[in-house]
């Protein structure tokens, strides 16, 4: 009878032992399940996160590209096209200099103010660049021009009022023709957007050179 309590207690002994093993490893494979379900969980959420933002960029990079292809479709182009043939060639009568009085003096461009473009050019501004130096020379605001349309006088040329100040006077003006001159067209779109077209007295240098934003400083 005796032995038999004591195998009775060694077995339930014997039992406990083995649950709180059981009990321990159910444990430790619970919290590696955990572990492991957190990494993936998180892993996912940076994969979602990652797919959605390539998917934001390419829509904001389409929605740009969308709207840089609507504004270029109404894209001014304003070029002077000289109306001496003989200024195509050598450029040196493209401008002549008259003195008006002791304020003033006038700059005649044997040419027209073309839009080549589609869109309208707004805001348009016409400057001679005495020797190409930015600021030095009159400048003139002109009308808006339709796109495919003309600017010019009458007599198929522009002129543009200089007056004379302590930084430009009628020497400048005189030798203005004489020099290097750039002539700079600044104009923009309906949509705000700045260009520019540069035409050079230098032969070694394209007629018109075009480009986006304010003329650089040449």
């Amino acid at each position: 009878m005796g032995h038999d309590i004591w195998v009775t207690i060694c077995n339930l002994f014997h039992s406990f032992g083995r649950w709180e093993g059981i009990t321990a490893i159910s444990t430790a494979a619970a919290a590696i399940f955990t572990a492991v379900m957190a990494y993936l969980t998180r892993k996912a959420i940076k994969e979602g996160q990652g797919q959605r933002k390539d998917t934001n960029d390419h829509f904001a990079a389409t929605r740009a590209q969308d709207k840089q292809h609507h504004e270029d479709s109404f894209r001014p182009l304003l070029v002077l096209a000289q109306t001496d043939i003989a200024d195509t060639v050598n450029r040196d009568g493209t401008i002549r200099v008259l003195a008006n009085d002791s304020k003033s003096g006038l700059v005649v461009i044997k040419c027209v103010i073309r839009n080549i473009g589609m869109g309208p050019a707004l805001n348009v501004r016409l400057h001679l660049r005495s020797d190409g130096r930015t600021g030095f020379g009159p400048t003139r605001e002109l009308a808006p021009i339709a796109g495919g349309g003309e600017y010019g006088d009458s007599k198929e040329r522009l002129e543009i009022l200089a007056y004379y100040h302590d930084g430009f006077n009628n020497t400048d003006l005189a030798n203005a023709g004489r020099g290097l001159w750039i002539l700079v067209l600044e104009y923009e779109d309906i949509f705000g957007n700045s260009f520019h077209t540069l035409h050079c007295k230098d032969r070694s240098q394209p007629w018109a050179r075009a480009g986006r934003g304010r003329a650089p400083d040449t």
